[in-house]
């Protein structure tokens, strides 16, 4: 799927549904949000 077709499909999610993250896999993403790059440090 090309970029163009993803963004035309995607929807957006209201609410979590159950099971709950885990604290090992909220970890995990605030670890990779760490890592990502900043682009400038442009504010959203």
């Amino acid at each position: 799927m090309d970029a163009l077709t993803t963004l035309h499909h995607r929807v957006s999610i209201g609410k979590l549904a159950d099971p709950a993250s885990t604290y090992q896999q909220r970890e995990n993403i605030v670890r990779a949000a760490l890592r990502a790059a900043d682009h400038g440090a442009l504010p959203p």
